[in-house]
């Protein structure tokens, strides 16, 4: 049976205001630099000793975020019983995998100015869907969003996070009672429409602080990831994202966040109009 593709200017209106699911392939459209298989890869060629790789085999996991959890509960752990022998090796080890992680990140993602040209077409593309659940943990959607707030086009998308102001430099938590973001916002000038994006496996913008409390880093457009490199540099948070691993690995790690879990649960079980683009 032959299948007939149609394409997507014949359909677009269809699926109108529907939820698009967006993989690593519509980041590989925008930048080749992020057609790599995982992070975990990179990190295995910068990890010379193998001793990250060797906890990974160990918790049969690839999900930074647990590895991290697990060192820093060994290191309250020592603490409170004053075991002192291992606490140094603990601490540079959790240091080690945040230091490795950044510099694999920044091994892979372009900075803004060599993907600033697609963006507005992106943007353009994606403001048309009610919801936008995004894959990636790379900053391609987040930097889509702070472009299309300097258009005048009477859309805006949101993330729920407490501030719409994205270039607002402070730091801002999820805000669970998400439905409310739909209605217009007259923080946002002539705003007609409200989209809302979710991080389904989550970003490197987004870190659970040293008072496990989960937030986004914000900054300014330009030097929004550098921004990100020094807030992991000071060790005190760890990032929010799934890395490459088994579905049910994926499920354990979303389940673990609070974040994750309110899109998995209540975002992605109730879908607008029974519509689903899938889109790279």
């Amino acid at each position: 049976m032959t299948e007939n593709i149609l394409n997507w200017n014949e359909i677009q209106e269809t699926y109108k205001d529907s939820t698009i699911l967006i993989g690593n392939g519509a980041s590989i459209a925008i930048s080749d630099n992020f057609s790599y298989k995982n992070i975990l890869e990179l990190i295995k060629n910068i990890d010379k000793y193998k001793t990250i790789e060797t906890l990974f085999e160990y918790f049969k996991s690839k999900d930074f975020e647990l590895i991290l959890r697990k060192l820093s509960h060994a290191e309250d752990i020592n603490g409170i019983l004053k075991i002192d022998d291992n606490k140094e090796n603990i601490i540079r080890t959790k240091r080690k995998i945040q230091s490795i992680l950044i510099q694999a990140i920044r091994t892979r993602h372009p900075p803004y100015s060599k993907v600033e040209a697609k963006l507005e077409s992106f943007y353009n593309f994606i403001k048309y869907f009610k919801r936008i659940i995004s894959l990636n943990y790379d900053l391609l959607i987040y930097w889509t969003i702070m472009k299309g707030i300097k258009i005048p086009d009477g859309y805006a998308i949101k993330d729920c996070f407490t501030v719409d102001n994205f270039l607002n430099n402070n730091n801002n938590e999820f805000d669970h009672e998400w439905s409310k973001y739909k209605d217009p916002n007259p923080n946002i000038a002539k705003e007609k429409y409200s989209k809302l994006v979710f991080y389904l496996h989550g970003n490197i913008a987004l870190a659970l602080n040293e008072f496990e409390n989960e937030v986004k880093i914000t900054s300014n457009i330009d030097n929004l990831l550098e921004t990100i490199n020094e807030y992991w540099k000071d060790h005190k948070n760890r990032p929010i994202f799934v890395s490459e691993g088994t579905a049910e690995q994926k499920k354990q790690a979303i389940k673990r966040s609070p974040y994750l879990s309110t899109v998995f649960d209540e975002v992605l079980q109730n879908l607008p109009n029974n519509y689903l683009t899938i889109y790279g």
